[in-house]
């Protein structure tokens, strides 16, 4: 569960208000990782925004959600809202901690955090990735599920999966996709 503080929902209730959209949702995303932490980002969206895969939390006068790869990493969290000379704004105290950074990778490691880290957000769009091979630092990936012919699978693989392996492997110089996205008995495009 993800909660927020009395402080967080009166804040995001006040944001509500000013917007003439009228949102209704009050999305939490885990956007990647920085030797700091977590990286969150905070929205606002109306209610067609929602997706069926997302975790759902009734919170005062809105519904706070997160997808299923952020709420692997939110669980337990809490939302607070902060003032301070520095500026305002959300503070989340969260009892999960991310990857650690790691410059020299083995293939287990790059396979696990692949495995841990990657698929669950990737699931939402019934899809996953498998590390094949892990040599010269580059690491070679097969996508499936969802991903197979994806027209969205090369913007997946470079903007999604290969930015979050390189923020936590530096050293990786590349990934590779290995997959026939032609192949299989129904894949997305031809």
């Amino acid at each position: 569960m993800i909660t927020l503080s009395a402080k967080a929902i009166e804040r995001v209730e006040q944001f509500i208000e000013k917007d003439p959209k009228r949102p209704s949702l009050f999305r939490v995303v885990v956007r990647g990782q920085d030797k700091d932490g977590f990286i969150y980002e905070f929205l606002l969206q109306r209610a067609e925004a929602q997706l069926p895969t997302d975790q759902i939390f009734q919170t005062g006068t809105f519904i706070t959600i997160a997808d299923e790869g952020s709420y692997f990493h939110l669980k337990g969290a809490n939302v607070d809202w902060v003032d301070s000379v520095n500026g305002s704004g959300f503070k989340v105290e969260n009892p999960n901690k991310p990857f650690k950074i790691i410059e020299n990778p083995t293939f287990d490691v790059v396979k696990e955090f692949v495995d841990n880290d990657i698929n669950p957000a990737i699931a939402e769009h019934r899809g996953y990735a498998e590390v094949i091979k892990f040599e010269d630092n580059k690491v070679f990936v097969k996508m499936g599920g969802g991903c197979q012919g994806c027209s969205s699978a090369a913007v997946t693989l470079r903007m999604g999966i290969e930015d979050r392996i390189k923020t936590v492997f530096p050293s990786i110089a590349e990934v590779i996709d290995t997959t026939d996205h032609d192949a299989g008995t129904n894949p997305y495009y031809r």
